[in-house]
């Protein structure tokens, strides 16, 4: 007799391949029959299979990278079946994209340390757009954003199927353009300063001088009042930050000692004339017309602190008087009124009868005195009573508010009182005309003769 063994045939299934980004790769057979085993087809390197190669999920590590060929190879007795799976070992990219910062316009220079595989940079963070130059592919890549913010650069290596990512943090700040405005010469140790602020916070210092400075408000503000502690020529910088990126600009200042003009005291004068009083400083003064109904001329020059000036109209003046000293000047400014005489009338001449009295009655404003006083109740007065016991001329002197004075006559004539005599009695019989008999008139005497009883004509 003959026997016959019959064995079962192995159907062998390697599983499947992949790729893995490192040397080891999990195997993944699916066994049947018989005992399987591990062997390498081909690949750039050695392989190891753990925990041994008859395991159907057997961890395969090779020495390099590259593409290898496993076989899974199912005996059973004289039985054998195999199959292969391709497993593609990349390294994985370790990637590093260097490192961000801070930039003062729109540009800024990456910097990837490149390791394996092909590397992309992506702007994955922060507002507006990004090109980079000459491509997005290059480590050192210049890239170009459309706004200023904050932006994140993403630098992605990818060899085969396996990727490395890294970020970077760039910060994009517009460069500030600082200008300090414009200085000059100053007269005094106070200077307006006023620059012409951009953007960022702008800062001012005194880079040189003969004293100190101090900024008000403070030195933050660019309209800043500095005040310096001495005389001379100052530079002062005007310095605009913004994030990292800074600008400055600076402005000369000279500051003059400031003469301070005294023009003295005005006042209130009865004519055209005044002598001005002006105390003289240590520059050039003079004196000009600052208002006035008319026009002013100054005696002997307009240069003398105590000119007469001399106007052509009555009224208020104002006179300036300026003195000069290097760029300065400085002025002080007087008021002068010019007061013509007041108006005063005594009143129209009068008649009175010797040893009576009469009321005078003079106009104006201000004070009245009366001269001669003696036939007047009160010279002091605008209306004294005045008793003369023969023709007299007063005179009346008004002093007006601002000590002006003028005045005017009042004649009072006095007279003596007449003595009516109207002659004899006369007793006529059937007599129908006479003449009157009456005393001779004396100087400046008018008689009147009236019927006060009969009847008759008198001419």
């Amino acid at each position: 007799t003959t026997r016959v063994y019959v064995h079962a045939v192995p159907v062998s299934n390697a599983g499947t391949g992949g790729t893995e980004c490192d040397l080891n790769f999990v195997l993944n057979a699916l066994p049947s029959v018989g005992i399987g085993t591990w062997t390498m087809v081909s690949g750039p390197g050695t392989a190891l299979f753990t925990p041994n190669a008859n395991s159907p999920s057997a961890t395969v590590t090779v020495s390099a990278y590259g593409t290898y060929t496993f076989r899974w190879t199912e005996t059973n007795v004289t039985c054998t079946s195999s199959s292969v799976v391709t497993v593609n070992f990349y390294q994985q990219p370790l990637a590093d994209a260097g490192t961000g910062g801070d930039e003062c316009d729109l540009d800024f220079v990456l910097n990837a340390i490149p390791s394996i595989g092909i590397g992309t940079w992506t702007m994955t963070s922060g507002t507006g757009s990004a090109i980079f130059t000459p491509g997005a592919n290059s480590p050192s890549a210049t890239v170009n954003v459309s706004e200023y913010g904050t932006k994140e650069f993403t630098w992605i290596e990818a060899n085969g199927l396996c990727t490395g990512t890294s970020v970077v943090i760039v910060n994009f700040h517009q460069q500030p353009v600082a200008n300090a405005g414009s200085g000059g010469n100053n007269c005094g140790l106070n200077f307006n300063l006023r620059a012409l602020p951009s953007l960022g916070t702008g800062t001012w210092t005194m880079d040189g001088g003969p004293g100190n400075a101090t900024f008000s408000p403070d030195v933050n503000s660019f309209a800043s009042k500095v005040t310096v502690t001495a005389y001379g020529t100052y530079v002062f910088r005007w310095t605009e930050v913004n994030g990292t990126c800074s600008n400055s600009s600076t402005v000369s200042v000279t500051f003059f000692q400031q003469p301070s003009a005294n023009g003295g005291i005005g006042g209130d004068e009865c004519d055209l004339n005044f002598v001005l009083n002006a105390v003289p400083g240590t520059g050039i003064g003079t004196w000009s017309k600052v208002s006035g109904p008319g026009n002013a001329t100054f005696s002997p020059d307009m240069h003398q602190s105590n000119a007469t000036v001399t106007v052509s109209q009555f009224g208020a003046y104002d006179f300036a008087w300026t003195e000069a000293n290097s760029l300065c000047t400085s002025s002080d400014i007087i008021r002068v009124t010019f007061h013509d005489a007041p108006v005063v009338n005594a009143g129209a001449d009068v008649l009175l009868c010797k040893g009576r009295s009469i009321q005078l009655s003079a106009s104006g404003t201000g004070s009245f005195v009366w001269s001669p006083a003696s036939p007047l109740n009160n010279p002091n007065i605008y209306n004294p009573v005045a008793s003369p016991d023969a023709t007299t001329t007063f005179t009346v002197n008004l002093t007006d508010p601002w000590g002006c004075k003028n005045s005017d006559q009042v004649n009072v004539e006095v007279r003596i009182q007449p003595v009516a005599n109207a002659g004899p009695d006369q007793e006529l019989d059937f007599t129908f005309e006479t003449n009157m008999q009456a005393s001779a008139l004396g100087t400046n005497q008018t008689g009147v003769w009236t019927l006060i009883e009969g009847v008759g004509d008198i001419s």
